[in-house]
């Protein structure tokens, strides 16, 4: 039995068993927590873990690689009892990810996944978030319907929402056009934008793939003169804080970071639990919220 030697100022020092006095811990590897979406995964996994008498450490990747790799080890290093893992964006394939379950790390991904990665995975209905967004602008007449991104389809979760906006275009016969699509990285010239709002054939509205992307979308059309809704119909994916506070409220679709953080560390206590039972990835529901940004109102 290994033990402790425990001091207590003015009362003695004492043995005890450091198995007994170790914390259980659950690792959590955000990309930040800037936004009201990686916070709420954040403390819905603390909330849930804490009631097990587990206790969270997290970590910020700031989407690059090498923190990851950096953070993964420095948690593995005060031996976490399994990870909660945020995969970077942009990352089709993450070998250092695969290590992981290789080494029969208990893990669980949030948000987005790797298609051949044998993993607990825990998502909203991204697909489903896209249909309606999309079907919600084409039931107020729209025809050219844009697709903005902030990055490219290798993350799953805006490539299930584009299958979402591409499934609405086909069953309501309206035809898919490239021209339609922005996909640029979060540090893109504003002029990429500019430029697709000015063009000649401009959708007259747009989904955007995330809220900050819509509210990008915002500011740039009214400096281009174009009014939101009446020249130009927004949607965006999140539901954030800020969504309901603009000048013209957001229509969007609401997803629970919540939801997504308590599930997802219930999964990893189940793999802690039982490590040989078969990986689940489970899908949760969003809900499309009606503001003024699409020109309807709920």
């Amino acid at each position: 039995m290994r033990a402790l030697i425990h001091r207590i100022p003015g009362k003695g020092t004492f043995v005890r068993d450091s198995d007994k006095a170790a914390v259980a811990l659950i690792g959590v590897i955000l990309p930040h927590v800037g936004d009201a979406l990686t916070m709420d995964i954040l403390v819905g996994a603390e909330q849930t873990a804490k009631h097990r008498r587990y206790q969270v450490i997290f970590a910020q990747t700031e989407e690059r690689a090498a923190q990851q790799a950096a953070d993964i080890q420095r948690l593995r290093d005060q031996r976490v009892a399994g990870l909660i893992l945020f995969p970077l964006t942009n990352v089709a394939h993450d070998a250092l990810v695969e290590g992981l379950r290789a080494d029969g790390v208990p893990l669980v991904l949030v948000d987005r996944y790797f298609p051949n990665l044998p993993t607990d995975v825990v998502v909203v209905n991204n697909f489903d978030g896209g249909y309606q967004a999309t079907c919600h602008l084409i039931k107020l007449g729209h025809e050219r319907i844009g697709f903005v991104a902030a990055s490219g389809l290798e993350t799953t979760s805006i490539r299930d929402r584009f299958r979402g906006y591409r499934q609405a275009l086909e069953e309501n016969r309206l035809a898919y056009d490239d021209s339609l699509l922005l996909f640029y990285p979060g540090d893109a010239p504003r002029a990429d934008l500019e430029a697709y709002l000015k063009a000649p054939e401009r959708p007259t509205a747009v989904f955007a793939s995330n809220d900050f992307t819509a509210m990008r979308v915002m500011r740039t059309a009214d400096d281009l003169g174009l009014r939101v809704p009446d020249n130009l119909a927004v949607v965006g994916f999140d539901n954030v804080k800020e969504a309901a506070e603009l000048s013209v409220p957001l229509t969007t679709v609401a997803q629970s970071g919540r939801r997504v953080g308590a599930r997802a560390c219930e999964l990893l206590l189940e793999q802690l639990a039982d490590p040989h039972r078969p990986p689940k990835h489970e899908v949760l529901p969003v809900q499309l919220i009606v503001r003024r940004s699409c020109g309807a109102r709920s």
